[in-house]
């Protein structure tokens, strides 16, 4: 019930922030830029933003409160009082200002459109999707946790990550995978999950709800986009379909690889993820990575937001330019009008000179030309002189705007870094070509500050980030031919689609298509973790934003009288969707809770002994694990699976090493002296430690050496857990 409230007054503190600082949500949904009645419910844009804001100021009102009261042996009980109280009160004055005040409302249901019929099935059918994804990946069923095996690896940190905040008292906070140094890796999200579950809602449902709610609006703000940049409604949906299930030709070439015969047998019965690039196998660039990477739809909120708040500033240019150009080309006109009755005035006096002087007569006149690249170069100049020595180019008008925009971005940097960094290169190459630059400048400036300020807190010795250049991405031959042929086998049709509705998008649309190309760009130039593989974020919220335009060339299509070309559209369709939604029903098939899922017992007596003896400060020397029962109780790992904390800039080698000496150890005091010095509090040996091919295991050392506070199984599935601070005598 508690954790329903807190979800409530999220969106409540959402609301009321939305009010007062972007005042000029509701107006986004109700013209299009030109002038015209666009027929967008302000759903689609409202509510997907009072959630987005409210989660994030209000859990990081919960977690520095928590912080604050680290000493506490409940600290989030107080976090919780102290945020769920102040984001009462400003629910409560705000709401009341808004009714009793002149201030204007966000109104969702009044307005020039209401939400329709059909836009009613779009918002069930988008429910419906997301609801299958998350739930089909991680749920409770007669008293036992099932989670994925396609997500089951990223979960782990995920879970040790939440069960170290609900369960535990992890503050200061560190890494559940590497404990005891620092926190590199953007938890807010995990963090919002553990007090929700805190907060008295069961796991799946503190996991799922918050997961599936940051998807959903997702999709309704990408909707809503496309419909402002488009103005048309099956855009809009289109861009949705295809960001929903990705332009690959997988399906093709894999059905092509089959046996005639049992094309549709094997379709039916594979439940492996289809591809033929680099790890396509991993389920890279479909839908199971918003399944395992449960926060990324919370950074695409972000990132849509943004684009809504700062999309105006764009087509104000367009508007001013144009009647700038008019005007200057009037000008223009005027100037050519009196030098050409100059020269011909000139032209006739010549004329006249040389009939007199019985002279030959001059040559015809020829009256002024300008040629297209002068035109070009007058029109470059005079853009550049419109929009950028001109106070309408730098000067603010939205200053709050600016400043909330910025507090969200920064906010948001330890809840998805690939997000908040995409949607900053987003927003720069916007305001090179837009009005009130300062506004773009304001906002970056604030986030860059909030976002240094949370690594020097959270890694102050860290490099979190070591950007270097890296051509290619994952291609296997990253040479220029090379990344293009990879890029065609990974996204097909799609590419010819982007460069053909390149060519046809017009004005200040064409430079938007290019704001959201960098992304792209960037994660094929660009490497800045340790590994690589984590770039492909950039290029699916990228291929999202680029998605637009395809859609608008298809439903250009679509609108088309001729039926070749409607028959046209409906084959691109085909082709850029079928590989995305057979990826949908595999990620179901893989994930069937018949085999298809690692099982976990709520009621769990080491989880519960991990969590009631032990606190988050506490570090467990244990075998390398994914996920597994101590992870399930918030046991905080020395090292825990190494690919994890290694990609985050952690020296996993030294952490290796140290691992293997303490599990071989042949010498008491040699053991005691590595135990202390690297912090272990407690030691675990099960069967991963008996059986793990990392090192060979000295039990025996253990059990002469330290008392054992908890033991279960027999044999080689025993569970011991070994206290250091109980030294047995020898």
């Amino acid at each position: 019930m508690l954790a329903l409230v807190y979800l409530v007054l999220c969106f409540s503190f959402g609301y009321v922030f939305c009010t007062f600082v972007f005042p000029g949500l509701s107006a986004y949904c109700d013209k299009y830029h030109d002038g015209r009645a666009l027929g967008l419910s302000r759903a689609f844009i409202l509510i997907p933003a009072w959630y987005i804001t409210g989660t994030v100021f209000v859990t990081w009102i919960t977690y520095i409160s928590s912080y604050i009261f680290q000493s506490a042996a409940k600290p989030m009980f107080y976090g919780n009082i102290v945020s769920m109280g102040f984001a009462f009160a400003v629910s409560v004055t705000g709401i009341l200002i808004v009714i009793f005040g002149k201030k204007e409302k966000l109104q969702i249901f009044v307005g020039p459109r209401r939400i329709t019929a059909a836009e009613i099935i779009f918002m069930i059918c988008a429910v419906g999707i997301t609801l299958t994804l998350m739930y089909g990946t991680f749920f409770v069923r007669d008293g036992r946790l099932y989670v994925g095996v396609s997500v089951f690896s990223d979960f782990s940190p995920h879970i040790g990550m939440i069960r170290s905040f609900s369960l535990g008292n992890n503050f200061p906070t560190t890494y559940s995978h590497f404990a005891g140094v620092d926190i590199r890796y953007h938890f807010m999200f995990q963090f919002m999950v553990g007090n929700l579950e805190f907060l008295g809602m069961r796991l799946d449902h503190a996991f799922n709800v918050p997961s599936a709610l940051s998807f959903i609006f997702a999709i309704f703000l990408l909707y809503a986009l496309a419909m402002r940049l488009t103005g048309k409604k099956a855009a809009g949906v289109l861009s949705v379909v295809f960001f929903l299930f990705r332009s690959s030709p997988s399906l093709l070439t894999y059905m092509g690889s089959l046996e005639k015969n049992t094309v549709y047998k094997t379709l039916v019965q594979n439940s492996a993820f289809i591809g033929y690039t680099v790890h396509e196998d991993w389920g890279l660039w479909n839908l199971n990575v918003y399944c395992n990477q449960r926060h990324l739809a919370s950074g695409i909120c972000i990132l849509l937001l943004l684009i809504h708040l700062f999309l105006d500033n764009l087509f104000d240019m367009t508007k001013r330019w144009a009647a700038f150009s008019e005007e200057h080309k009037r000008r223009v006109n005027e100037r050519r009008l009196a030098e050409e009755e100059r020269r011909l005035e000139e032209y006739e006096a010549m004329r006249a000179e040389a009939e007199e002087n019985g002279e030959e007569e001059p040559e015809p006149y020829k009256p002024l030309r300008e040629s297209k690249l002068e035109a070009a170069f007058d029109n470059i100049g005079s853009f550049i002189a419109m929009s950028f020595f001109t106070k309408e180019g730098w000067v603010p008008k939205r200053w709050l705007t600016a400043v909330g925009a910025g507090l969200l971005l920064g906010a948001s940097a330890f809840l998805n870094g690939a997000a908040v960094l995409t949607t900053i290169m987003v927003m720069f190459v916007f305001a090179a070509a837009a009005d009130r630059r300062l506004e773009f400048l304001i906002t970056a400036v604030i986030a860059t500050a909030l976002s240094k300020l949370q690594t020097w807190f959270f890694a102050p010795t860290a490099e979190v980030v070591k950007p270097k250049l890296q051509y290619g991405f994952i291609a296997e031959n990253p040479s220029l031919f090379g990344t293009f042929d990879y890029v065609m086998r990974l996204c097909g049709i799609l590419i010819p689609v982007l460069f053909v509705a390149f060519v046809f998008v017009k004005g200040i649309k064409k430079w938007i298509f290019l704001a959201f190309s960098i992304p792209f760009l960037f994660a094929f130039y660009v490497s800045l973790t340790a590994d690589v593989t984590v770039n492909h974020k950039y290029i699916m919220l990228s291929i999202m934003l680029m998605n637009i335009f395809a859609a608008w060339l298809v439903t250009r299509l679509l609108e088309h009288k001729s039926g070749w070309l409607k028959m046209l559209a409906a084959v691109i369709i085909v082709l850029m969707t079928m590989t995305g939604i057979y990826d949908y029903f595999t990620v179901l098939k893989k994930n069937t809770p018949n085999g298809g899922c690692l099982t976990y017992g709520l009621e769990d007596p080491l989880v519960d002994w991990i969590s009631q003896n032990t606190t988050s400060q506490d570090i467990f020397l244990t075998s390398h694990y994914s996920l597994s029962r101590p992870v399930l109780g918030g046991a905080m790992l020395f090292e825990g699976h190494a690919y994890y904390p290694m990609t985050l800039g952690y020296d996993t080698n030294l952490r290796y090493k140290l691992t293997k000496e303490m599990f071989q150890s042949t010498d008491r005091n040699e053991l005691i002296r590595l135990i202390r010095e690297n912090l272990i509090t407690y030691v675990i040996i099960d069967n991963d430690a008996r059986t793990s091919f990392d090192f060979n295991l000295n039990e025996d050392i253990f059990r002469q050496t330290f008392e054992c506070v908890y033991r279960e199984g027999e044999g080689l599935w025993e569970t011991d857990i070994y206290d250091t601070s109980k030294l047995l005598t020898e």
